[in-house]
This record gives structure tokens, C-alpha cells and sequence, in this order.
């Protein structure tokens, strides 16, 4: 008989003397099936990744600034949460629309906030310059000395989770979020206290990912090369994407995040940070898919960022605020 390679044998012996060889013969195409369902991403190994520097760190955070506003004193609060928003150097503008925003609500109805801008370094003197002015005004900047592209965008959102975990008490919630987007806040805050409410008794006492934008199922990696979101066989050979949470914003307990960046120093990356982090990471550590959730809309994304989208994203924070009338809430500026 003429065996097509590759072939694998497997030996079976049975007592001292006798044995028996039983052939197990995979065709050429049958191999390369088995082996483009192997995902190294899932399953490889790398060389530990070192650990981050960081250029900046936030001072209004380290060293609790808003806890001291008299706004705050005697609230009752049922968790915090400290959101890193996903920034560039010279974004300037659109940080100091987020404070304006979303961003100025420390506290509503229970739920105790911080937000931290996250980025990597940058060379432009006039950039670095202006850089010292915000840092040195609002005290809300995590500055890693790592990239600042969107293509390495998971070293920074790394560097987010590695800091969150060394600095933060680790009963806080950890977000990671985009700086194009707002985010109601009382529809946010009511939504994470009924799941931390229910999570003794349908989740098993764990804590889900909170997907506040949307949460991608059975979706298939954009294989038309050119695309933003591209992605090769050789970068992922399965032809779905584990359930994850898109990147616009998601919420997780903090030892989560902890586990989530350590389950990441030894494991192959994806550029696709949320893809990334909350599926495939996520998988790894055997935190289970029926724990990806998809939350009631709390969020309103606009895109490219202009004059025109500054305006409009300011109109519809007006528009948000109308519902806060009826809630307790503090806000800390700087």
C-alpha cells in the first residue's frame, strides 16, 4: 500500500512481550486542515514581555484628590470604577471635551468614578510642552514610555491594566474605553449594580465582562487586505472570533484585568486589542464565554473627531444630563 505523507504511527504495547502498531494515516490536505485549526494564539508561547515604565502617572488619582471633595463625604458607595481611555499624545482637544463631559462625574446614585487618560510617548517638543501644562492642570494622565500607534494599540491598553493592578485597590472595576465615546452615566451605573446585584445567583459569584458598547458573537475576522481591521491566517487561523467585547468600552473586575495582563506577558498578541484581551486572553484563563455580556446601550459613539462632532457630541451630553435631574451626584474638576 503507497501512504500519502504525512503519516503518524502510534505504538500500543500490551503486556511484556506482545505489542501491536496501529497506523494512523492523514492525508496532505487532511494535515493542513489540522494544522490551520491549531491557533498559536490560543495555545503559543513567547519569551515573558518586561514590564512597563511609565513617563507620566496621574496624580488627581494617586493621590485621591476627589475623595476629598465635600460633595462626597457621607455617600454611600457600592463600587468604584476607574475608566482608562484609550488616548493619543497630541489629542488634546478631545480630552478636554471628555472632562467636560462624562468625564467631570465623580459620583452618581452609588457608584463612585475616576477616569484616567491613557497613552504612549511622543518626541514633538511642542507636544511635550503642552503635555506639561495638562498634566500639571488636570493630574489625569498615564503616559507609558511605549508606542503610540493604533496598530500596537494592546501594548497601551496593557500598560493601563499593569498600572491598574500595582495602584488600584483590587475591589475596584477596571474600564478600558475609546475617546470618541460618550457614556450615560446613570444608565451605566444602574446597569453594573443589577449585575453585581445578580452575580451571586446567576453567575456564580464571578463577575462578568461588561461589554457597555457592543459585544461581538461568532463574528469573522475581515480576511480583504487593505481593510483597517485585516486580519491573515497567519496572524489568526480560526474562522471566528471568540465572544469579546468591542473596544468602544467594557467594564471587568479588577483581578480580572490583573489575570488578563499576566495570561498576556507569555502569549502571542493580535493588533485587534478587544479581540485580543476579552476573547482570546479571556480564553485562556478559562473565564467562561456565558460571562461575556451584553449590556442595555449606555453608550453613543461618534467617530472621527472634529469641530462639527465636538458640537454635536456636546448637544447630546446636554441631552443626557436632562435625565440626571432626579439622581445624586458630585462632580470633581480640577
Amino acid at each position: 500500500m503507497r501512504l500519502t505523507m504525512p503519516c503518524v504511527f502510534l505504538v500500543m504495547f500490551s503486556g511484556l512481550v506482545s505489542y501491536t502498531i496501529i497506523a494512523i494515516v492523514f492525508s496532505k490536505s487532511e494535515y493542513y486542515k489540522r494544522r490551520l485549526s491549531y491557533d498559536p494564539l490560543m495555545f503559543g508561547y513567547i519569551n515573558p514581555r518586561p514590564p512597563n515604565s511609565y513617563l507620566r502617572e496621574p496624580r488627581k488619582l494617586l493621590e485621591h484628590v476627589c475623595d476629598k471633595d465635600p460633595c462626597l463625604q457621607n455617600k454611600s458607595v457600592n463600587f468604584t470604577l476607574v475608566t482608562f481611555i484609550k488616548s493619543k499624545a497630541n489629542y488634546f482637544q478631545r480630552r478636554e471635551l471628555l472632562r467636560r463631559t462624562w468625564n467631570a462625574v465623580s459620583y452618581m446614585n452609588g457608584g463612585r468614578f475616576e477616569a484616567v487618560f491613557l497613552m504612549g510617548k511622543t518626541s514633538h517638543p511642542a507636544t511635550l510642552n503642552l503635555l506639561d501644562v495638562e498634566e500639571e492642570r488636570y493630574g489625569d494622565i498615564l503616559q507609558y514610555d511605549g508606542p503610540d500607534d493604533y496598530d500596537l494599540m494592546p501594548y497601551k491598553v496593557l500598560a493601563g491594566m499593569e498600572w491598574a493592578s500595582k495602584h488600584l485597590p483590587s475591589n475596584t472595576l477596571y474600564a478600558s474605553a475609546d475617546d470618541d465615546f460618550l457614556i450615560d452615566i446613570r444608565k451605566m451605573t444602574h446597569s453594573i449594580q443589577e449585575v453585581m446585584l445578580n452575580a451571586t445567583k446567576r453567575y456564580n459569584s464571578t463577575l462578568p465582562i461588561m461589554c457597555m458598547f457592543i459585544k461581538g458573537l461568532e463574528e469573522k475576522p475581515l480576511r480583504v487586505q487593505g481593510w483597517k481591521w485585516y486580519v491573515s491566517y497567519d496572524e489568526y487561523r480560526p474562522n471566528i472570533y471568540p465572544p469579546y467585547c468591542h473596544g468602544g468600552m467594557y467594564v471587568m473586575s479588577l483581578p480580572l484585568a490583573k489575570d488578563l495582563y499576566n495570561t498576556s506577558l507569555v502569549a502571542p498578541m493580535l493588533r485587534l486589542d478587544d479581540v485580543w484581551i476579552t476573547g482570546i486572553l479571556r480564553r485562556r484563563l478559562n473565564f467562561s464565554d456565558h460571562l461575556v455580556l451584553k449590556m442595555p446601550e449606555v453608550t453613543k459613539h461618534f467617530g472621527s473627531v472634529n469641530d462639527a462632532v465636538r458640537a454635536a457630541m456636546s448637544k447630546k451630553w446636554d441631552e443626557m444630563k436632562r435625565t440626571f435631574e432626579n439622581t445624586t451626584q458630585c462632580q470633581c474638576t480640577l
